[in-house]
This record gives structure tokens, sequence and C-alpha cells, in this order.
């Protein structure tokens, strides 16, 4: 992988930005699926992003913000399986310090 990017770059070709996927996990999940993973159901979830969505919205579309239900949903998969930021990071698409955050 390395040496493609060198090769890319020695030779003026453009590589593009890859941008994670930032989905609604509201919108990727059955209701069971998201019970077992943020143990909570959607109608809750819900409440809980209506509840912190003042908090959490960004006003500008800068530097990509994540979007409140993922952000919740995202804290609230850390608090059901007490893994590790970068664990929880990986499995929502975000970095360790985002998760942090």
């Amino acid at each position: 992988m390395a040496a493609a990017r060198r090769y890319l770059r020695n030779h003026n070709i453009r590589v593009e930005r890859v941008f994670l996927d930032r989905s609604n996990p509201l919108e990727m999940y059955r209701d069971i699926e998201l019970y077992k993973r943020f143990r909570f159901t959607r109608p809750v979830i819900v409440v809980f992003c209506d509840l912190c969505k003042d908090e959490l919205s960004r006003n500008t579309m800068r530097s990509l913000p994540v979007p409140v239900a993922l952000a919740v949903c995202t804290f609230l998969r850390y608090v059901a399986s007490g893994d590790l930021q970068l664990t929880v990071g990986d499995s929502t698409g975000l970095s360790q310090a985002t998760v942090s955050h």
C-alpha cells in the first residue's frame, strides 16, 4: 500500500480522499439489533437524541460534524459494551479522539 502511494505521488496522480460513511444507526439496524448493540429500544434512543440535540448539533457543516444520532448511539455502545474507545470507534467508523470528545 505504501509503495502504491509513493508511486502515485511520484507520478503526479491525484489520490481521491475517502470519507467514512457516517450512517444513522437508527436507520441501519432493525429493532432487535438496536437493542443488542445499544441496550435501549428505538423510541428511547430517539428520546435521548431529542434531549441531546441542542448540545450535540453543530450550526455549520464544517469538518463533517458527527450526526446527533450517531453520537448518542456511540456513547450508548461505549457504556453498554465497556469496550475501549478505540474499539467502539472502529465499530462505528469514528476515530478514538472523536469518541472521546
